[in-house]
């Protein structure tokens, strides 16, 4: 019998290498059902014959990963010699998995062929880089063939996994085109977004023409619309506009020239549309409820700290550090900034992409949270544990962080019971929307300014009521209880680069903070509830580094 039919929670999460909220939540399901897994393995034939034994298979290998990256995971060392034992234990049957895709890849890669696609979707990325890496030279040429044929946008969007086999075999990647022509405008963005890549190891010249075909066919497509400032069609036509005429430019396409002399037509009707309708895109990034069931399953109260830290050995990392470890620049980001976009040599183009969008995926996480019947209430519960132990093991019951907090995100539960009675139009929806901004960049300062009270005082005489946020962001203060990515980006969102430019319009930053404080001509209107959500997660990733902090200090 399969332990996917048997035990299908284990395989709701999959191991990724360095650790993330997916892997955490992998280790977490495999500690709780060690038993179980160790009494069903003592009997298992690690044979293939089905499906579900292919995802045995792959669940498998996830686990042997996992068990080498245990240091990243707080573990008890009875489990952690227990996981090692099994590791030892498994004898993986990879001959009967190479002839079982050989024998009928149609089967092995169709959805329909499993009663739950979702583990499927799962699990196809994991099937997919084995073909193409370790098992490349064994699997018959007949796999290849079907998956170029019927995966192609799948192989597309993770080329980077499959580059090396491609590079030996460059007369097959071609046919991952072949459908190119067959697609609706707009529908092609996965090629496009290859595109833009500019692998090096395919024919520049055939990557010039079907970068060709795209940006054409899009701009007559764009331009067929009539776009104006009527059209509510114009905001994701702007988006689209925007992406085609970036990969034109990219590969030098004259068709470059007539986006150039459309783009200020464009953008013209998108500001006229704006001021009129005050219209603002919501975007959803992904599809949450999964992870969201996992977390209402687990009872912990601290569970909710994965949102914003990751336990790495002994030691806990804020999330927001992800965009230091990205070191390469995306050059053509830089090259063609998108509009309106200022850079500075502190805040290049490419690492405010990243943290807008890190901010962007992590709000969606936190909403989601907030609308949720149960775990809106478990996530209020762990916000009262960790501002109630920073209270009292780092700011010594000095200040209360809690009532501030507590209160704004209660300010934000009304605020989408609001939106969803479609009551958006309300007065209270505005005020709320914007009492709540105001109330979180105050929070944030007074926090931050009660950090260096705490770092400097014994050193040197501080006047809490002259100490503002540009000085307390400035590099005349360590703020050495926090960590360092957080500091840069409270000091992009909340104020702006003054080391860029003495003209504040030549500053990359949003300047939140004295956009609400000062309450400039637009604000209020302008403010909407994600601002609210950003500046919450903000606030507890803050709360977050002094809560570890003052537990690295009780350890000492």
């Amino acid at each position: 019998m399969s332990l996917f039919v048997e035990k299908p929670i284990l395989f709701e999460t999959m191991h990724f290498r360095g650790g993330d909220y997916t892997s955490d939540l992998f280790f977490k399901t495999i500690v709780n059902n060690l038993s179980y897994i160790e009494e069903y393995l003592s009997s298992y034939d690690y044979s293939i014959h089905t499906i579900e034994d292919v995802f045995d298979f792959l669940w498998l290998l996830d686990f042997i990963e996992m068990s080498k990256e245990l240091d990243i995971f707080e573990i008890d060392e009875k489990s952690r010699s227990k996981i090692h034992e099994l590791v030892n234990t498994i004898n993986i049957n990879r001959k009967e998995f190479v002839n079982f895709i050989d024998n009928d890849p149609k089967f092995v890669f169709t959805e329909q062929n499993i009663n739950e696609p979702m583990y499927w979707h799962i699990y196809l990325p994991k099937m997919l880089s084995l073909c193409f890496n370790e098992y490349s030279s064994s699997l018959e040429q007949n796999v290849f063939d079907y998956i170029e044929e019927n995966l192609y946008l799948n192989v597309l969007s993770s080329f980077d996994e499959y580059q090396k086999y491609y590079s030996k075999h460059k007369a097959s990647f071609k046919k991952l085109f072949i459908n190119l022509k067959n697609t609706e405008p707009f529908d092609d963005q996965v090629y496009t977004k290859f595109l833009l890549k500019n692998n090096s190891i395919i024919d520049a010249k055939f990557l010039s023409e079907q970068a060709q075909f795209i940006c054409e066919r899009a701009y007559e497509e764009i331009v067929k619309m009539g776009l104006n400032s009527e059209k509510k069609e114009i905001t994701q036509a702007m988006y689209f506009f925007d992406e085609y005429y970036e990969l034109a430019r990219f590969y030098k396409l004259k068709c470059a020239n007539k986006y150039n002399v459309y783009k200020p037509i464009i953008k013209k009707a998108l500001t006229d549309y704006v001021e009129k309708y005050g219209y603002r895109m919501d975007f959803c990034l992904t599809d949450l409820k999964r992870f969201l069931d996992l977390l209402e399953k687990d009872d912990d109260v601290y569970k909710f700290h994965l949102l914003t830290h990751t336990l790495k050995g002994n030691k806990y990392y804020n999330n927001l550090n992800w965009i230091f470890e990205t070191k390469e620049q995306d050059c053509l980001s830089e090259l063609f900034p998108p509009m309106g976009m200022i850079e500075s040599n502190n805040y290049p183009i490419y690492r405010q992409e990243l943290m807008n969008f890190v901010l962007l995926h992590n709000s969606e996480i936190l909403s989601r949270i907030i609308i949720h019947h149960k775990l809106s209430i478990d996530f209020l519960q762990y916000l009262f544990s960790i501002c109630s132990s920073v209270q009292s093991n780092y700011f010594d019951n000095r200040i209360n962080i809690y009532d501030e907090i507590g209160g704004s995100y209660e300010m934000l539960r009304y605020i989408y019971t609001l939106k969803t009675i479609k009551q958006k139009d309300n007065l209270l929806y505005k005020a709320l929307c914007n009492g709540c901004c105001v109330n979180l960049c105050g929070t944030i300062e007074k926090i931050l300014r009660n950090i260096i009270v705490k770092e400097e005082s014994d050193n040197i005489y501080i006047d809490e009521s002259k100490l503002t946020l540009g000085q307390i962001l400035s590099k005349s203060h360590n703020l050495s209880s926090i960590s360092v990515c957080i500091k840069y980006y409270l000091k992009y969102i909340l104020l702006s680069d003054e080391e860029a430019s003495t003209i504040k319009e030549k500053r990359p930053g949003r300047n939140i903070r004295n956009w609400q404080m000062h309450n400039s001509n637009d604000k209020y209107d302008k403010t909407e509830c994600n601002d609210c959500v950003e500046l919450l997660y903000l606030t507890i990733s803050l709360v977050g580094d002094l809560y570890v902090t003052s537990l690295v200090h009780d350890n000492k």
